[in-house]
């Protein structure tokens, strides 16, 4: 009967329009969502982030590739309504360069509790990476898109929990 109820839960959490997967492991549950790329309010950049749920972790990871003229990053922020995370700590895979821009794949990790306010706004949630010289270049969701991510992260984590 558990292994029925399993499939069929992660039956449930798999179809949610493909945002998100799931992986059952010894310890807990892990949610993949998917790459998403957020609209940029600077011409020249762009960036495209994904995120991993633990269940049994304090912690949501957060990565993103972060494309523009250049790739100095001192900060990166997440801020949606009155919640907000921002972090200097953050890990660089790798940067490769193109033409003209360069793409830098950069780690987070995000507290959970504050993961999860980041969604309970109505304000879009946004992503800001700042410069080593302050400038800062913001990243966020369409009104639309937002409603739907939402949805579908709290979803996701009322399965889980």
């Amino acid at each position: 009967m558990f292994f029925l109820c399993v499939c069929v839960l992660s039956s449930l959490l798999v179809s949610a329009q493909g945002r998100y997967s799931t992986r059952l492991l010894e310890n807990g549950t892990m949610l993949f969502f998917n790459p998403c790329k957020l609209v940029a309010m600077q011409k020249e950049t762009s960036l495209v982030y994904d995120m991993t749920y633990l269940t049994h972790s304090d912690s949501v990871t957060v990565n993103m590739t972060y494309t523009a003229l250049t790739s100095d990053v001192r900060e990166v922020r997440i801020v949606s309504g009155t919640a907000s995370y921002g972090t200097a700590n953050y890990s660089i895979f790798y940067r490769e360069k193109d033409k003209k821009r360069i793409a830098t794949r950069i780690h987070i990790s995000c507290p959970k509790n504050t993961y999860e306010d980041l969604f309970l706004s109505d304000a879009p949630m946004r992503i800001e990476i700042v410069s080593k010289e302050g400038d800062v270049r913001r990243f966020t969701y369409k009104d639309s898109k937002w409603t739907k991510e939402k949805k579908s992260v709290l979803e996701a984590i009322a399965l889980v929990k």
